[in-house]
């Protein structure tokens, strides 16, 4: 899930307010910083940008309006195939098609809603 700046700056005034038990003390940049360290892949997302150009010279431009694509179903594949194989070019596959869905998806009632309580990934340790 990504967090934005309005989130943890909610989080932090929730907390001043009462509403939400005390938490570590930490600047934001000090979460970004950690966050860039620990967690985010400039090597992946190298590899999604990759794909995406070799995308554009194999089936054409976006801006032309060209084919559609059913990038969920798509996504739901990639991810039986990475449980069988482990191979993690299909992970950056999964993320392409998830922008995509994000930028250009059919489903009638599609919008972003940002929430709290969402579900989370389970934890395995």
């Amino acid at each position: 899930m990504r967090r934005w700046v309005h989130d943890f700056l909610r989080e932090r005034l929730e907390h001043r307010a009462g509403i939400l038990p005390p938490v570590e003390k930490i600047t934001l940049k000090e979460l970004m910083d950690e966050v860039m360290a620990t967690t985010w892949d400039t090597n992946f997302l190298e590899l999604m940008q990759n794909r995406l150009y070799m995308g554009r010279l194999r089936y054409g431009s976006k801006k032309t309006g060209g084919a559609r694509y059913n990038y969920t179903k798509s996504v739901a594949e990639k991810i039986r195939l990475y449980e069988e194989t482990g191979n993690t070019e299909l992970l950056v596959d999964i993320a392409n098609y998830c922008m995509l869905e994000f930028r250009f998806g059919r489903h009638p009632n599609r919008h972003f809603s940002a929430t709290d309580d969402a579900h989370h990934c389970e934890k395995l340790d």
